[in-house]
């Protein structure tokens, strides 16, 4: 997961997407220290940044096994592993914000996390095409060896509508 990671999630700080090695320390530490005390800093290979502060104490930790996220301080963080998701859909509000409901299997029953991307509404477009990729990959439907060598696909101009970011990424898939 963590090529897929690297490969179809950008660095781009506007966006609150923060790939290694390029995270900033301070957001990692801050994460760490707010919602994910168990995982290391140096397993953090992507971080969403999800504060109007810009301080990384809300948003979502990826790793190579699994993601974690906060929404906010008030809701305790949500740790998924990839092969857990058996449906992600994205829903765009009517005010700007967005959000990504997961479908998780339990084992005794799937429940669905809502993760908000509320501070950065465009880069909800990435991790949602990651999650699908995610989870494809972990059924089976997909070769992971597929994706190796692909470039990173770069953000869309501010502009750009989102349907460019998708299009962007179908485009890479061919």
């Amino acid at each position: 997961m963590e090529h897929l990671l690297t490969q179809y999630i950008p660095h781009a700080s506007k966006l609150g997407l923060h790939v290694r090695p390029t995270i900033p320390r301070k957001l990692v530490r801050n994460a760490v220290r707010d919602y994910v005390p168990d995982v290391p800093e140096d397993e953090v290979v992507v971080l969403y940044d999800n504060t109007w502060l810009r301080n990384g104490k809300d948003g979502a930790v990826f790793t190579a096994e699994f993601l974690v996220f906060q929404n906010s301080n008030l809701e305790r963080p949500q740790l998924i592993r990839y092969g857990e998701i058996v449906h992600a859909a994205p829903e765009r509000k009517r005010l700007g914000g967005a959000v990504l409901h997961l479908d998780v299997n339990t084992g005794r029953a799937t429940i669905t996390e809502t993760m908000d991307f509320g501070a950065r509404p465009k880069a909800l477009d990435y991790v949602y095409k990651f999650e699908a990729l995610a989870k494809r990959v972990n059924h089976g439907v997909l070769p992971i060896s597929r994706f190796a060598g692909r470039a990173t696909p770069q953000p869309p101009c501010a502009d750009a509508p989102a349907s460019e970011a998708i299009k962007m990424f179908f485009a890479a898939l061919m």
